[in-house]
């Protein structure tokens, strides 16, 4: 598996934290942003950019162990994702819990259990400080399904199906909204209704080649219209208080939008965005994304008067717990992961070790970075 990553990623994770932290300091005591509404419409995009990214690394990585072996590890890939994910996470939990015990943190009841099995986006009588893990969930049950769904139909199949699933996506969250009034809570979070933004970054990492022979589109990333994009962005993220509109058009416009800026950013790392994305302490920054999301939310909670969640020490300590959790937790399971991976999978042939000719086989188009 290669280990470079992919020019901008980082920084644009970077960049979505950042607009997350903004949302939750807004409000706590002693910021100068005293409502979320100033904000209105970032943290959907950010959220939704996420998701976007993910769909497209992950389904990269999968295209290119197809590519190699014409097949899909899944116990290898699964394996990858538990200790990529489940340990730092879980730390935070225990955490979570022991606050809750020794310091009367308040927790609802199913928090925990809910938190553990990674279905919070269907809970949503959920306490603050594990109430983000609705955004992990939902990852983590694209990362449960997806691969499955292209082992047994193929990527070509496999990816049909995801391009169909965009196009049901306004169908779903629109019948959900209309036909079950009570779970309309769960609109944006349940997977069926969220997933679409997931699955547009799964295209993007097939159709990125096809985006290369494009002669139009690349006129138009090249040139200043493409400044539109990112304005129709921010005039979708308007249409939250429409929730009808936002539903049908709006959420699949954002998708879309966000794919051609994750692009673009991706192909022009040297020009004065991309110089932002991949400046050291960005990319640094976006590294330590993960982790920083995870213990951002135990103290940028605007309902606390706990001294903690009080600016500007609430987003020192986040910073520093995020920082301390990277280095304790998450990188140390990362060297463990790579420590046993050769131990329990055996390496499989590439398609020319067998014998077939590699150079029939389509070279990847994806440079994948280290998931």
């Amino acid at each position: 598996m290669a280990t470079k990553r992919i020019p901008s990623l980082d920084g644009i994770r970077a960049f979505l934290l950042f607009i997350v932290l903004l949302s939750h300091l807004a409000g706590t005591v002693g910021f100068p942003i005293t409502s979320r509404k100033t904000i209105a419409g970032a943290p959907d995009l950010a959220f939704r950019a996420f998701f976007i990214i993910s769909g497209f690394l992950i389904t990269g990585i999968l295209l290119h162990d197809f590519e190699k072996r014409q097949t899909i590890s899944l116990g290898k890939f699964y394996f990858r994702r538990v200790l990529r994910l489940f340990p730092a996470f879980y730390v935070y939990v225990a955490v979570i819990v022991l606050l809750h015990v020794w310091s009367g943190l308040v927790l609802h009841q199913g928090d925990v259990a809910h938190a553990l099995t990674y279905t919070m986006n269907y809970h949503h009588d959920r306490a603050w400080s594990l109430g983000h893990s609705w955004s992990l969930s939902v990852e983590e049950q694209f990362y449960l399904l997806w691969p499955l769904m292209l082992w047994l139909l193929k990527p070509r199949w496999g990816l049909l199906l995801a391009a169909v699933f965009v196009c049901a996506g306004p169908f779903l969250r629109l019948g959900s909204w209309w036909l079950f009034p009570d779970s309309r809570a769960g609109v944006g979070e349940s997977f069926p209704t969220i997933a679409d933004s997931i699955a547009v970054g799964c295209l993007l990492a097939r159709g990125r080649s096809w985006l290369d022979e494009n002669v139009a589109y690349a006129r138009f990333r090249a040139s200043p219209y493409f400044l539109i994009v990112p304005l129709i962005l921010a005039a979708s993220s308007r249409l939250l208080d429409r929730p009808t509109i936002h539903m049908v058009v709006g959420q699949t416009v954002t998708n879309v939008g966000i794919a051609l800026c994750v692009d673009w950013c991706m192909r022009y790392p040297d020009g004065a965005v991309g110089r932002v994305l991949n400046w050291t302490p960005m990319r640094l920054i976006g590294t330590w994304s993960y982790s920083m999301y995870l213990w951002q939310q135990l103290f940028l909670n605007r309902t606390s008067d706990w001294w903690i969640c009080a600016f500007p020490q609430n987003i020192a300590l986040a910073s520093i717990a995020g920082v301390v959790s990277f280095y304790l937790v998450e990188r140390p399971s990362l060297q463990l992961r790579e420590w046993l991976e050769p131990r329990l999978f055996r390496r499989a042939p590439n398609v020319g070790e067998r014998g077939e000719s590699e150079a029939s086989q389509p070279a990847p188009k994806l440079v994948l970075r280290d998931e």
